[in-house]
């Protein structure tokens, strides 16, 4: 009897034993179950393949890349000039199978303009506001002044060529046209235009940065008549030094202060 008593306590206790185990096992099957699934959620988001990654932006395209007779009036319109710089210039007019030098110097500041334009005869100077223009040459005490018509450009004044001209232009009258880079000016880019009106061929270069013309050019019958080439640009602010004294007159005085 006793016998029959130990044999059923041990079998009570291997079968509480066993249901302790298996509890315990479902304890950290459910645990790492858990675990799991926590660890799933927060995991970072796999790496992109090459294949998936957005294409790269395309870049944008070179409003310049193609110059023709049709649209080069418009690219030029599209440009910006500095509203203050200064400008050098050299300039060389040829008659009588001689060439006359000339350079101008040309200090900007908004509506106010002021150029020296030397040769071997001397300084001519002129100051304007776009309305009222005085001029006077080395020595003068006294400028002349005098009322600036609206339809006379601050470029005639100092003598130059300007390339509003090509804007008036009959695309049909345009040569030629393009893009081009001048490597004897630190690869200044540039928009090239040529064209012929009464015998005379005209090649213009102009910055596609500043807006401004850096080089022209005039032949008849072949034979140049008139070349400019600018030989300096610096791009300034509004009262920058470089502009101290630049609208003053022979006496000093500063008529449009």
């Amino acid at each position: 009897m006793e016998e029959h008593r130990q044999a059923l306590r041990r079998a009570v206790i291997v079968t509480a034993v066993v249901l302790a185990v298996t509890v315990l096992l479902v304890v950290l099957f459910l645990g790492s179950s858990r675990k799991d699934t926590h660890e799933s959620i927060t995991l970072p988001d796999a790496p992109v393949s090459a294949a998936e990654e957005e294409p790269p932006a395309e870049p944008e395209q070179n409003l310049f890349a193609e110059i023709t007779r049709e649209n080069v009036q418009d690219v030029l319109r599209s440009l910006a000039r500095p509203s203050s710089y200064y400008q050098k210039l050299t300039i060389l007019n040829y008659a009588d199978g001689s060439a006359r030098q000339q350079q101008a110097d040309i200090w900007r500041s908004g509506e106010l303009l002021r150029a020296d334009v030397s040769d071997e005869t001397g300084v001519k100077s002129i100051l304007t506001d776009g309305k009222t223009l005085y001029v006077w040459y080395d020595g003068d005490e006294m400028p002349l002044s005098l009322p600036l018509r609206e339809t006379l450009s601050t470029d005639a004044l100092i003598g130059i060529p300007t390339y509003e001209t090509i804007l008036s232009l009959d695309p049909a009258q345009i040569g030629s046209s393009d893009f081009v880079t001048l490597e004897d000016q630190s690869e200044l880019a540039c928009i090239y235009v040529s064209f012929t009106n009464s015998g005379c061929t005209q090649y213009y270069w102009v910055d596609v940065a500043s807006g401004l013309l850096c080089r022209q050019t005039m032949l008849v019958a072949d034979a140049p008549v008139y070349t400019m080439q600018q030989i300096q640009l610096d791009i300034l602010i509004d009262g920058d030094e470089t502009l101290s004294g630049a609208f003053c007159l022979p006496d000093g005085s500063e008529p449009f202060s």
